[in-house]
């Protein structure tokens, strides 16, 4: 194939005594044409341009001109960001060397190790989105979800949900846990909020320590520093000592922990102001207790009756309900 037919050949040189190989002249790369005379084709030139010397692409762009045997890449191998270029293996020929050049299919179709630093990028963002997102491990046996993977980074084989577990999740637990100890302990003061409430599906009762804080650039941030199962009694005494407990697990001194904000229940009241830490009312907590006693006021009682009756009447009849709708366009 004469030179000329290809804009591939202004970056290429033919190695003297070598007619199937020529040379990059932007790196020296040695690179085979797969053969010689009508055999020989432009394809692996304009990949090793595409994947080793990507910013040359423009001047190729719509000035390629294959030969009649070369081999184009289907749309989906073209979006492969794969290096495609000779491998040197060891010869016992005279030059030492040969290249073997790599076939496509191969070059697109090999997936990623689960310890490839490309994998292991992937597989970090799908745990934290579990993280994040309060998804579920078996998302990744999801078909929908393995389908979208599949699409987004073919080369990509997804971990089973035991890898997750055992070696994405509690990677990302220690390095959020290191990052939030920083912020902590390099805050000037930290503001709390606590809660302790109980599942209704299994009555397990839980007690959460919620840090609030601003950083060096004056940036609120805040994190949960535990979420405490607490089976024993949910009397003073033990509410107390857990509430105490969690700082020091965290090397964070009670001045630094100037309030702690709390709902009105009586024990978890009582267990603040018996502690060491100097307790605030939750506001909302407050105003949610005012309005439910305001509604057990006569009056408004009576009101709120006679307002449930008429929404039920027209909630169960279909006639009620389309007068009632026709009154706005009458008016």
């Amino acid at each position: 194939m004469s030179k000329k037919k290809s804009r591939v050949w202004t970056f290429f040189d033919d190695v003297e005594g070598e007619p199937t190989k020529v040379k990059c002249n932007q790196c020296q790369g040695i690179i085979s044409r797969g053969g010689q005379g009508r055999k020989a084709n432009t394809t692996s030139m304009t990949n090793h341009i595409k994947y080793k010397h990507n910013e040359l692409m423009p001047q190729l762009a719509g000035s390629i001109k294959s030969s009649s045997n070369e081999v184009h890449l289907s749309s989906r191998f073209q979006s492969q960001p794969e290096p495609f270029s000779p491998t040197p293996v060891p010869s016992t020929s005279a030059r030492g060397e040969v290249y073997i050049q790599q076939t496509i299919q191969d070059s697109v179709m090999v997936q990623w190790s689960l310890q490839d630093s490309r994998s292991r990028e992937i597989s970090v963002a799908i745990g934290e989105m579990i993280a994040l997102d309060n998804q579920p491990l078996s998302i990744v046996e999801n078909s929908g979800f393995i389908s979208l993977m599949k699409k987004l980074k073919p080369k990509y084989v997804l971990p089973s949900r035991k890898y997750l577990s055992e070696n994405i999740i509690p990677n990302i637990y220690e390095k959020t846990k290191t990052e939030i100890r920083y912020g902590v302990l390099s805050a000037t003061a930290l503001s709390v909020t606590t809660d302790l409430w109980t599942n209704t599906n299994n009555k397990e009762s839980f007690l959460s320590f919620t840090a609030h804080w601003l950083d060096n650039d004056m940036k609120f941030r805040h994190a949960v520093l535990q979420m405490k199962h607490f089976p024993m009694s949910h009397d003073v005494h033990n509410i107390k000592v857990c509430l105490e407990e969690i700082p020091a697990s965290w090397n964070i001194s009670a001045a630094k922990i100037h309030a702690v904000v709390r709902d009105n229940g009586r024990n978890i009241t009582k267990a603040i102001d018996e502690s060491i830490f100097k307790a605030v009312p939750c506001f909302i907590h407050t105003m949610q207790l005012a309005i439910h006693d305001s509604l057990k006021i006569d009056y408004i009682a009576q009101i709120l009756q006679k307002s449930r009756r008429i929404v039920t009447h027209f909630n169960h009849s279909a006639p009620a309900q389309q007068k009632l709708s026709a009154i706005p366009k009458r008016a």
